[in-house]
C-alpha cells in the first residue's frame, strides 16, 4: 500500500514542478505602469514585456521625457528575480526586481545614480492606430522601419521622419510619431542606414545620400492608399533638420516642412561650433585648443570642392 501512495503523493510535486518556468515566464508578460525613484526625484514610468521565439522582450516608456517604447536589453525571468538593461548611448541603467504576481518591485543603478522601483499589471488602453513593419529603397540601399497609420476613416496627412546625427534607429522619432498617429496624421520612422534593420552605411553617406533616404520614404507614402499624397510632410531634428530642406529640393512630394532644434546657418559653421566646445571640455592648453581649432577652417574649405559628408 505504500508504493501507490508515494506516487499519489510525489506527483502533484512533479507536475508543479515541469509546469512552474512556463507559467512564470508567462506571468511576466503584459503592460506595466509605475514609477522610478532617485533621490526624491519621481519618474512615470511604462514598461511592455512579450514573449516570442526568442524569448522575453521588453520596452520602456517615460512620456515625460518623450521617450517611447525603448527596447530593453538582457530580459531575463528566474523564479520570481527580474532582470531588464536600459542601454543608453552613454550610460546604461540595470534593474534588478522581484515579481509578485501583478506586481514588479526592485532597485536600479547607472551612469546617474542608483533607486527604486515599483510597477503594477494593468491593462493596456486601446491604440487609435496601428503599426505595420515596412520596407523601402534608396538605390541599392534597403531601408526598414515602422509605419504608423490612424484608424480613422478616410486618407491621412503623413510625416516622414529624418535622423540627427550618429547611428539613429526608428525609436529615437517614436514619441513624436505616435502623438501624431494619436491625432490623425500617418507618420513613418525608419532606422538609419547601417542602424538596426536598414543596410548601407551612414559613416560614407552624404547629407544628399540621407536626404535621398528621406524622400525614398515619401514616395512609399505616396503609394500608400490611407495616405493623403497631396498631404506629405517631412520632419528633421537637429542634423535632419538640415537634410529635410536638402529633401525638399530633391522631391516634388512634400507640402511641409518642420525643422526642430537645428542650426539655421552653414553647415561648417555648426561643426567649428560644436567642435570649439568638445576642445574647451577636452583638458587641453589654450595653445593646443587654438592650434587644432585652426585646422578644422582649412578642412572645410577642402570639402567645399567635394561631396559634404554626414557626421
Amino acid at each position: 500500500m505504500r508504493r501507490p501512495f508515494l506516487f499519489a503523493s510525489l506527483l502533484p510535486l512533479a507536475l508543479a514542478a515541469l509546469s512552474a518556468p512556463r507559467a512564470a515566464a508567462q506571468d511576466l508578460a503584459g503592460h506595466w505602469e509605475g514609477e522610478m525613484v532617485q533621490q526624491g526625484s519621481r519618474l512615470d514610468v511604462t514598461l511592455d514585456f512579450a514573449r516570442g521565439p526568442a524569448g522575453l522582450t521588453a520596452t520602456w516608456s517615460a512620456p515625460s521625457m518623450r521617450a517611447l517604447e525603448i527596447p530593453l536589453s538582457a530580459v531575463r525571468l528566474d523564479g520570481q528575480k527580474v532582470h531588464f538593461e536600459l542601454v543608453g548611448d552613454q550610460n546604461s541603467t540595470v534593474f534588478e526586481g522581484e515579481l509578485r504576481r501583478d506586481s514588479i518591485a526592485g532597485r536600479f543603478s547607472g551612469g546617474e545614480g542608483e533607486g527604486t522601483f515599483a510597477f503594477a499589471r494593468v491593462t493596456a488602453p486601446a491604440l487609435p492606430y496601428r503599426e505595420e513593419e515596412v520596407r523601402f529603397a534608396n538605390g541599392s540601399v534597403q531601408l526598414a522601419g515602422t509605419l504608423l497609420i490612424p484608424l480613422r476613416p478616410g486618407r491621412h496627412a503623413a510625416v516622414v521622419f529624418v535622423h540627427g546625427s550618429g547611428p539613429e534607429g526608428r525609436f529615437g522619432a517614436r514619441f513624436l510619431a505616435v502623438h501624431l498617429a494619436r491625432h490623425g496624421v500617418g507618420a513613418l520612422i525608419f532606422d538609419k542606414r547601417g542602424v538596426g534593420a536598414s543596410g548601407g552605411d551612414w559613416h560614407r553617406a552624404s547629407l544628399e545620400d540621407l536626404a535621398d533616404d528621406a524622400t525614398a520614404g515619401v514616395r512609399l507614402l505616396s503609394a500608400r492608399p490611407e495616405v493623403d499624397s497631396a498631404r506629405i510632410g517631412i520632419y528633421g531634428h537637429s542634423q535632419g533638420g538640415l537634410i529635410a530642406p536638402l529633401a525638399v529640393t530633391r522631391s516634388t512630394g512634400l507640402s511641409f516642412l518642420i525643422a526642430g532644434g537645428t542650426y539655421g546657418g552653414d553647415v561648417y559653421e555648426q561643426d567649428l561650433y560644436r567642435v570649439e566646445n568638445a576642445l574647451k571640455s577636452s583638458g587641453l592648453s589654450e595653445a593646443d585648443q587654438r592650434n587644432r581649432h585652426g585646422v578644422l577652417p582649412a578642412l572645410h574649405r577642402g570639402r567645399a570642392h567635394g561631396p559634404g559628408r554626414g557626421h
